[in-house]
């Protein structure tokens, strides 16, 4: 039995054979894969989507007007996006830590979400390298999440070097 209120544990749970829903499926693991969150979204996302698609199609559109109408939405949507982005130099510590907070929201650790999110942007930035063309590259990989029996979230605190997992020896 497993007990949550993620989207992309919850659908990767279900049997699924319908060839739409497991499109959502796919959606899902995904958003779960590059983005880390919002797999629920996607998924409701991608089932209207797919429910206006359907209606389309029922009032005669052709499948290749349908996907080009999504992709210029798509576009026009990456465009908007693109006039509302804020900018964050890499000395700035309140906006990216503003936007973990508001990541960590829903996860059930909202008691200590400011801690977390301090530690969060601190090891983002000591991985952060800067690149020949001047842009700030990091490589998610090279922050690892340890989890250790115990404890509080509060207690949550970044090691920098290698852990190395030893059990005592008698």
């Amino acid at each position: 039995v497993v007990i949550t209120n993620d989207g992309a544990t919850i659908l990767k749970e279900m049997d699924i054979e319908h060839p739409g829903a497991k499109m959502i499926v796919e959606v899902a693991k995904t958003q779960d894969a590059e983005v880390g969150d919002g797999t629920t979204t996607a998924a409701v996302l991608a089932g209207e989507f797919l429910t206006k698609a359907e209606d389309l199609l029922e009032s005669g559109v052709h499948p290749t007007v349908i996907a080009s109408g999504y992709r210029l939405a798509a576009d026009r949507a990456t465009k908007i996006l693109e006039t509302i982005t804020i900018s964050a130099s890499p000395e700035d510590t309140e906006t990216p830590e503003k936007l973990a907070s508001t990541a960590i929201t829903g996860k059930g650790a909202e008691a200590n979400k400011e801690h977390l999110s301090r530690l969060a942007v601190e090891a983002v930035k000591s991985v952060a390298e800067k690149s020949e063309d001047g842009k700030i590259i990091v490589d998610i990989e090279d922050v690892k999440v340890e989890k250790r029996p115990g404890g509080s979230i509060g207690d949550s605190e970044i090691v920098e070097g290698v852990i190395v997992d030893k059990e005592r020896v008698h």
